[in-house]
């Protein structure tokens, strides 16, 4: 099957270029981890497509053009950040506030904008976590939902959705994880399972990337959905532009018409469990191609 190969960047580089490190300008933490058994290989970037958009949140009115909501969504506020970071200089604050589940909630439907739906897509975006950051929940990433499964403790079964979003877990003082929750097929329990962004890929021992709150980082992650039938998906993930993650063998679905439906841009706290402070997180240089 010839899949169609789907690029989801923000960033400001040029599409030829996103098989390049993403993020020179963002600070890099010391990767540390030991192999254990053979290494997986490296991630490999899918070659971009010919659809694209870079969200940089430079207009007044952004969500109107590749977002299709009529209003600025829930608890988001445009804010200056540094230029080496958008190269409008503005990016995306998100709060969810103490008792509230919710930080934000919008998508970009690929359907709605006249392009066939991936069956390989790429994002990648700038986070910073801020200082009282805490918890865990979701974070932006790609889904197949289509209103029937694969998200909310509706498990997937290979013909009613999945789901790829990010997750956070945010409960030691000292530091941020950030892995792929994934509803697919194989989970074994009703809600989604993660798989953990580390400091180093082929080694099921090495650490869990520590993001520092208040820090800004490059994040990239490439799903690529299996051939129905098969055990050939795949969940690829960077860090600043180095390899964190490369799951392979995934089984999303069983039949042909579930795509990639979706970016959801997602941030929630829980679970079921309301933040207990109020805490935010800042978003930049956004693209999909």
């Amino acid at each position: 099957m010839n899949r169609r190969s789907f690029c989801l960047t923000l960033s400001a580089l040029p599409v030829g270029l996103l098989t390049a490190p993403a993020a020179e300008a963002f600070p890099r933490l010391r990767r540390r981890g030991r192999a254990n058994g053979p290494a997986a290989p490296a991630p490999v970037e899918a070659p971009p497509a010919a659809h694209a958009f870079s969200e940089q949140f430079d207009e007044a009115d952004w969500w109107k053009t590749n977002w299709g909501v009529g209003m600025m969504p829930n608890h988001a506020e445009r804010i200056d950040v540094a230029r080496d970071l958008s190269g409008s200089g503005k990016g995306l604050h998100v709060a969810v506030p103490q008792g509230s589940n919710l930080g934000t909630d919008f998508s970009h439907y690929f359907r709605s904008y006249g392009v066939d739906e991936p069956e390989t897509a790429t994002f990648e975006y700038a986070i910073k976590f801020g200082p009282t950051f805490t918890g865990h929940g979701k974070l932006p990433g790609f889904v197949g939902t289509y209103g029937r499964g694969g998200w909310g403790g509706r498990k997937a079964n290979g013909q009613n959705g999945w789901s790829a979003r990010l997750g956070f877990s945010a409960a030691n003082p000292e530091f941020v994880g950030v892995s792929y929750y994934s509803y697919h097929i194989d989970q074994k329990q009703s809600h989604g399972d993660s798989f953990a962004w580390r400091s180093s890929v082929g080694a099921d021992d090495a650490p869990g990337f520590r993001f520092l709150r208040d820090q800004w980082y490059t994040l990239r992650g490439t799903v690529r959905l299996n051939t129905p039938g098969e055990a050939d998906g795949e969940l690829l993930a960077w860090i600043d532009g180095q390899p964190a993650l490369a799951q392979r063998g995934m089984r999303f679905r069983d039949v042909e018409r579930l795509k990639i439906e979706r970016f959801w841009f997602n941030v929630w706290h829980g679970g079921g469990k309301p933040a207990p402070v109020d805490m935010d997180v800042t978003f930049a240089n956004v693209r999909i191609s």
